[in-house]
């Protein structure tokens, strides 16, 4: 049976691949190289049947290979204390996910208290007539405002879920798409109805698994059943006037997955350190 290889190319996991596809990738010495058998990622250049590939090749001064990224297949061995590839360690990583959480909650705020003190303004305005360029220019600069907010809340969101993927995809060995793809085809219309349940739920569900682990307090896990409520009530929101309130109970569970999701994810990474 041929051997199934797995690589990471510009902090892009690929695979499983054939040698020859191997072979085919702009690979160099330092590209990290996994198949089933080895316990830790290890250089191309170490790889026996790619060294062919080096022998004109100059190796960099003083190239020492990069850290090991957990195996990405069942069964492989996995080092807690490694952290995810894009980041220099477990800590860095924790203090991350952190910020982005209180962030995108603080900017989540702003938008309701600004979207109040609007309908308070533009009441106020009504009652009192008020020039109608000036109500104009109001709604214009309300509008940027609040364009403004709901983008950075946007873009904290996106950076959360991608690290907490990341944590997720370490610590199981979890191959069938990237951080990248959980994130992004979020944001595909109608497809992202069913992607939900990708990116959310089996989110849970694999960092409920990596806290399962011997030596982790469970009660850190997330409530994978959070995540699968929420993703229904977002398919029920679409329903003609159930659709509001299930869209209110969804966003109450949205934020509580979120914060599971940090909780476990930080506990993995500062119980290990490094």
């Amino acid at each position: 049976m041929e051997r199934s290889y797995f690589i990471h190319i510009d902090n892009q996991q690929l695979g499983p691949l054939t040698l020859a596809q191997v072979r085919e990738k702009p690979i160099t010495r330092a590209t990290l190289v996994w198949y089933e058998g080895l316990t830790a990622w290890v250089g191309a250049e170490n790889i026996d049947e790619l060294k062919d590939l080096f022998t004109t090749q100059a190796a960099p001064p003083n190239w020492t290979p990069s850290p090991s990224a957990p195996p990405p297949a069942t069964g492989a061995k996995i080092d807690p204390a490694t952290p995810p590839p894009e980041w220099t360690s477990n800590s860095v990583l924790a203090d991350e996910i952190d910020q982005h959480h209180k962030r995108l909650i603080a900017y989540f705020i702003a938008i309701v208290a600004f979207i109040i003190v609007a309908i308070i303004i533009g009441v106020i305005m009504a009652v009192g007539h008020s020039d109608e360029t000036a109500a104009i220019v109001a709604v214009f600069v309300g509008v940027v405002v609040l364009l403004i907010l709901m983008v950075l809340q946007i873009v904290h969101f996106c950076k959360f879920h991608y690290r907490c993927w990341a944590v997720a995809v370490a610590r199981t060995g979890f191959n069938e798409h990237t951080p990248g793809m959980a994130v992004g085809l979020l944001f595909v219309p109608l497809f992202n109805i069913y992607w939900g349940f990708r990116s959310y739920h089996q989110l849970s569900v694999l960092l409920g698994q990596a806290v399962a682990q011997p030596g982790y307090e469970r009660t850190q896990a997330p409530n994978a059943g959070t995540a699968q409520a929420y993703c229904i009530l977002n398919v029920c929101a679409i329903i003609p006037y159930l659709g509001a309130l299930a869209g209110i109970v969804a966003l109450v569970l949205w934020f509580i997955m979120l914060g599971e999701n940090r909780r476990a994810c930080t506990f993995l990474l500062r119980s290990t350190g490094a």
